[in-house]
């Protein structure tokens, strides 16, 4: 039987900040965006989010990371968050002695199920499983910006300044969607694609805690890159102007999607910044998308 410890909590104290972005860190963010990726990449669209939406029009960075705004005080009362993404190895022990369901490695994804790798390929709802299961929950959408971003707002989770070492990201790629136009054939259009990037030693995930120099001032690991991590919100693509005490997220929502945030070892820089939003649909099993969990002070009850 694994043996896998609880992973180490921070406790993140009370306070209240400002959550989401300025038109002004958006424009910030395209000229991010540039730093890595492809010559031309940050002018197409992108074709995974083209995807999402289930539209054929352009999608330019600052038009989806239009879902940052608008920038709003939060207080959140004191939590604890764990230090680091939740491993292979902890996640599998749920499913040996627990009520967890077990990611499809065997179909093809070994390669993903090394026990110091993040775990992945997990639900949104496996992900709520787990937490419980360890008598946490998942983080708020606002409770896990703070973490990554602190009371002063930083850019990215160890400071304001892109370091390309200190995060296992991807970039912007290029590649070309063939489509039928009924009047001029068989067309190709150039499309933005979330790539590889192995100049930070990494190729796909990476063992959690790989970069020490990505840790937040408060000793958090990993809240950029890797994985890309499911918050317990439903998503909406703007915040309210209002400001807001313990948020959790619209009570409904239109939108099918559940908020990730952090980016992964896919993503071009703009989504390594710590306002950046991300979407999924729950059920959605991914290579790049896991999870850590977090606690109010006062105990919650496990499954």
């Amino acid at each position: 039987m694994l043996k896998a410890p609880p992973p180490s909590e921070i406790r993140i104290g009370a306070g209240t900040f400002i959550m989401g972005s300025t038109m002004h860190d958006l424009l910030r963010a395209k000229e991010l965006c540039k730093l890595e990726a492809k010559a031309g990449a940050c002018e197409l669209p992108l074709l995974r989010e083209m995807q999402l939406h289930g539209t054929l029009e352009g999608v330019r960075p600052e038009d989806l990371l239009g879902n940052e705004m608008e920038p709003h005080p939060v207080t959140l009362s004191p939590f604890w968050i764990d230090q680091r993404e939740i491993t292979v190895e902890e996640y599998l022990r749920c499913t040996e002695v627990g009520p967890c369901r077990k990611p499809p490695y065997e179909a093809g994804a070994r390669r993903f199920a090394n026990p110091g790798f993040p775990v992945s390929y997990v639900s949104w709802e496996d992900a709520r499983v787990y937490c419980a299961w360890r008598g946490k929950r998942l983080p708020t959408e606002a409770e896990w910006e703070r973490a990554a971003r602190g009371l002063a707002g930083r850019t990215f989770p160890w400071g304001h300044a892109y370091n390309r070492r200190a995060s296992n990201h991807g970039r912007l790629g290029t590649t070309f969607r063939v489509f039928h136009n009924p009047l001029r054939g068989q067309l190709r259009e150039r499309m933005s694609t979330l790539d590889h990037d192995e100049q930070d030693g990494y190729l796909e995930l990476a063992p959690v805690g790989s970069f020490p120099d990505g840790r937040t001032p408060d000793g958090i690991d990993d809240l950029a890159g890797n994985v890309a991590e499911w918050v317990a919100d439903l998503y909406e693509p703007r915040y309210s102007e209002a400001a807001v005490t313990n948020p959790k997220g619209p009570a409904s929502s239109q939108s099918p999607f559940r908020v990730i945030r952090g980016g992964s070892y896919l993503h071009g820089v703009p989504w390594l910044r710590g306002a950046s939003r991300l979407m999924a649909l729950p059920e959605e099993r991914m290579s790049w998308i896991g999870f850590r969990c977090a606690r109010s002070d006062d105990p919650v009850s496990p499954l």
